[in-house]
């Protein structure tokens, strides 16, 4: 259970970094391209968490 929690933590941490990333881009002008990466994002968010969360089942199953 403990390493499901680690898992969650780090990907929600990826997820702040790439938050601020995108904030700072948006930011410099760059509005086109950050809406583009963000559409993406939406999708591949989910594939990310589902992905890390198998691979901890994988690993301490």
């Amino acid at each position: 259970m403990d390493s499901i929690i680690v898992a969650g933590f780090l990907v929600t941490s990826l997820v702040l970094i790439f938050n601020v990333i995108i904030r700072r881009l948006e930011l410099t002008g760059m509005i086109a391209w950050v809406q583009k990466v963000d559409h993406y994002m939406l999708w591949i968010y989910p594939v990310f968490y589902l992905a890390a969360a198998m691979i901890v089942i994988l690993l301490f199953d």
